[in-house]
């Protein structure tokens, strides 16, 4: 099954983000590993790219990076999980400002 279904009821809903949330946290670990961010970016765009149903992965991989900001003692591994940080929360922001412009005044 791909992790990318038709999403209609609730319930496969919530199983197919939380099986893509659990992807997003293997591929940050291995971009912790690596020392590099390039494919949990490319992670969150395709989850922002495949619409609103997905954004709950964008939400609760940026929740999870939060408490592995804190918990995370390496210097270097922090600033790697504060890029990808600022990084969603500018993706979100500018998702936000789309949707506000598109659909205000015509």
């Amino acid at each position: 099954m791909s992790d990318y279904t038709a999403m209609h009821d609730g319930d496969d809903a919530s199983m197919v983000v939380d099986r893509l949330v659990l992807k997003g946290k293997g591929i940050l670990e291995l971009c912790m590993e690596r020392g590099k961010n390039l494919s949990m970016k490319g992670f969150i765009d395709c989850q922002i790219e495949k619409g609103e149903a997905y954004l709950p992965v964008v939400e609760q991989t940026m929740s999870y990076i939060d408490h592995q900001i804190g918990a995370i003692g390496d210097r270097r591994q922090k600033e790697l999980l504060r890029d990808l940080h600022n990084y969603i929360g500018q993706q979100l922001q500018l998702l936000d400002t789309v949707a506000h412009t598109s659909s205000g005044p015509g």
